[in-house]
């Protein structure tokens, strides 16, 4: 009976360690009010003359990605859709011809990344494109 107890107190500890981490019992109206506001990328970064900044809010997303002079500003949706132990950020929305200059296409955004990191200052999510590779970005908190 004592070793029935104490592996039950043992995960008990691992499960309220895992909350403390985000790992489980993700909260959708937490995982937001830490999305919204600005990020500026910082991974990929093709080139060092660019800079690209994204705001969340309200669902809603605005990218600005500008080099040299030259411009482009987008705007698209985002929804958090948290799981018992995953995260993810679904977003739609972005129709433009171009590229910006992170490398990333309409196509490219248009789908369901998951949350691998949100912290005070850290935005990292990853998807895996059309193509079956694995497309990541690493934002910084503005």
């Amino acid at each position: 009976m004592k070793n029935i107890l104490l592996i039950g107190v043992i995960l008990t500890g691992m499960f309220l360690a895992g909350c403390e981490n985000n790992e489980i019992l993700l909260s959708e109206k937490k995982l937001n009010s830490e999305l919204n506001g600005t990020w500026k990328i910082v991974a990929p970064r093709p080139s060092v003359d660019f800079i690209e900044t994204w705001v969340f809010g309200d669902g809603a997303t605005s990218v600005s990605s500008s080099k040299n002079n030259s411009s482009l500003n987008v705007n698209g949706k985002y929804s958090v859709d948290a799981k018992f132990s995953k995260a993810y950020i679904d977003l739609s929305g972005y129709n433009f011809n171009s590229m910006l200059y992170s490398g990333f296409t309409a196509t490219d955004l248009n789908r369901k990344w998951t949350l691998v990191e949100l912290s005070d200052n850290v935005l990292y999510i990853s998807a895996t494109d059309d193509r079956g590779a694995i497309r990541s970005i690493e934002f910084v908190k503005q």
